[in-house]
């Protein structure tokens, strides 16, 4: 009598569970029907996350050590670890290091790369990594197009006539995804040297949002820079704690002046912007269940 109740509780806690499962992966698969773009708070570095209407996800950058894991688990089900795209903007710490974390945690199905050559420990373990876990790389040599189907996402710079130099900034990646009516420019460490190149290169940069390029630095963000992007939200990716004084009072003050909103992931944390219709947007807090 007791064995057959036992069986019994276990065959309803097996169908709850079950049950429970179904449900929380329908729910999660619902997100996926719609736009979000993640600025992810991982302190005194850069992050992104793009989920793309169909599914597709593209990491972009992971930050200074492995708090990106922390929060991508608030926006990516644990039972689903794959990444379609990485993107490395250009090799410094505070935006390589968290790749060594999610590459062995993560399957990566394709990476992106600049041609810069640097030779620090860290990158060469990403670079062996990569190679190690047989993910398909693309070292880009000049602009192409991601194709996230109803979106793209354009890799700008380097320019195809870009000489790269020792200044690992000036070789940073900078793309713009678009999606229906929206427009995110995305820019890495940039300088003022290498805005200076892309503004000569007449290609469209209007964008509602911009990434503000090295954690807001007075080497960057040139008020042309602001004129020529027009962003209705400026994302700054940068730690409380950090000590060397960003962002700077001339690049908020340039953003005030121009009428910019600015979002600060040190005093707001992470932002999640999602869109069902690809011409409105909203913030939307992660989908965060007890596991």
């Amino acid at each position: 009598m007791r064995v057959t109740m036992k069986k019994k509780f276990l065959l309803s806690l097996l169908i709850t569970t079950m049950a429970w499962l179904a449900i929380v992966v329908y729910y999660y698969s619902q997100s996926d029907q719609t736009l979000a773009v993640v600025f992810l708070d991982v302190g005194q570095g850069d992050s992104l996350l793009i989920k793309a209407p169909q599914g597709q996800r593209v990491l972009i950058d992971s930050g200074p050590d492995q708090s990106v894991l922390t929060e991508l688990a608030n926006y990516l089900p644990w039972w689903d670890r794959q990444l379609d795209l990485i993107i490395l903007t250009h090799a410094h710490a505070d935006h390589l290091t968290g790749f060594n974390y999610v590459l062995d945690h993560y399957r990566v199905q394709r990476a992106i790369i600049n041609s810069a050559d640097y030779d620090s420990e860290t990158y060469q373990n990403f670079l062996a990594k990569l190679k190690a876990k047989q993910v398909e790389t693309t070292i880009m040599i000049e602009p192409l197009v991601i194709d996230l189907a109803p979106c793209s996402l354009r890799l700008l710079y380097p320019l195809a006539n870009t000489v790269l130099t020792d200044n690992l900034n000036n070789t940073s990646i900078v793309s713009r995804l678009s999606c229906g009516q929206l427009d995110w420019l995305l820019t890495g460490d940039i300088e003022n040297k290498a805005e200076a190149e892309i503004l000569a290169s007449n290609v469209n940069l209007q964008s509602e949002f911009l990434k503000v390029a090295h954690h807001g630095s007075d080497t960057t963000t040139s008020r042309q820079w602001l004129q020529a992007v027009q962003p209705e939200l400026a994302i700054i990716s940068v730690s409380a704690d950090n000590h060397f004084g960003l962002p700077d009072q001339t690049v908020l003050d340039r953003l005030q002046f121009l009428g910019i909103d600015v979002w600060r992931t040190d005093q707001r944390g992470s932002l999640q912007m999602v869109s069902s219709d690809l011409q409105t947007w909203q913030i939307k807090e992660p989908k965060l269940l007890f596991f």
